[in-house]
């Protein structure tokens, strides 16, 4: 029986533990897929590949091959760091709209205006 109890105890810690890992990991899976910006008249496809993030326009020209989420991003805010320092800051409006700036590393022009992207 009590073979069994521990089985069991072992059995909901593992559940839980997994559930806690999966919610950490899903809590930027809003951003994956296709967006749309009015004020660009463009579209940006965000495709997560394990810890990194593809960014590439809707004429194929790829804006990051490989951002990294930045440790001070948060649910609301999301900031992806390029190899090459390049930032982009995205704020979550919900689900379906978001901000969208791209910042270059101290010492480059490249700063773009934050524009609203709807999920597409």
């Amino acid at each position: 029986m009590k073979k069994i109890l521990m089985s069991f105890f072992t059995l909901a810690l593992c559940l839980i533990v997994l559930s806690a890992c999966s919610n950490e990991k899903n809590k930027d899976s809003w951003l994956q897929g296709k967006w749309y910006s009015k004020s660009w008249n463009i579209a940006y496809a965000f495709v997560k590949n394990n810890d990194t993030w593809k960014i590439e326009d809707s004429k194929g020209n790829i804006i990051s091959n490989a951002a990294s989420k930045s440790e001070d991003s948060s649910d609301k805010e999301l900031t992806l760091v390029d190899k090459n320092g390049t930032q982009f800051v995205i704020n979550k409006i919900d689900s379906s709209h978001m901000k969208f700036q791209q910042v270059s590393k101290e010492g480059l022009l490249g700063t773009t205006a934050a524009v609203e992207f709807v999920k597409k």
